[in-house]
């Protein structure tokens, strides 16, 4: 049996740094009192932990407009209107200019952007199925209005495509 010679402990040469130990395993694993009576005195009840509540997931969502409301196509949208969700609150909105020259780009453009969701009248059955395997949400034949009432029923969850669009 190996000892350390520190401290006498035949188990010393293998313990993890307490640093290192600390940002591995946080929470559960430290000190929460020092009384020798309980051997298992080092380790927090689970009950005591506080448990991480799900945090709102930051969703940014693109809209293209033309003259103040939802335009006619997204293959031919020249501007988006950009909103960031945070949970069901709008953080902010700002229009963007695709680009113009190469559309087939749409989709990289929109995951550099960050957008994960795009709400459309209509669109291609090529560009839709472009933009999904590019992980951005399409909602399409969503009545053309104003870009904020569209918001508004998004984060409702009353956003419904119209049958007489599709």
């Amino acid at each position: 049996m190996h000892t350390s010679p520190a401290s006498g402990n035949p188990r010393a040469h293998n313990a993890i740094p307490a640093v290192i130990f600390n940002s591995l395993y946080p929470a559960i694993f430290q000190p929460r009192n020092l009384h020798r009576s309980n051997p298992f005195h080092c380790f927090r009840q689970l009950s005591e932990i506080p448990l991480n509540k799900k945090q709102p997931v930051m969703k940014k969502v693109a809209i293209p407009v033309v003259n103040g409301k939802l335009g006619e196509n997204l293959d031919r949208c020249t501007r988006c209107m950009i909103f960031e969700i945070d949970g069901k609150n709008i953080r902010g909105a700002i229009i963007r200019i695709p680009p113009h020259q190469r559309r087939k780009q749409l989709p990289e453009w929109a995951s550099e952007q960050g957008i994960t969701d795009m709400i459309a009248n209509h669109a291609s059955q090529e560009l839709i199925r472009r933009l999904t395997s590019a992980k951005v949400h399409c909602f399409v034949g969503i009545h053309t209005q104003p870009p904020e009432e569209i918001m508004e029923k998004f984060l409702n969850g009353h956003l419904k495509p119209d049958p007489d669009e599709l």
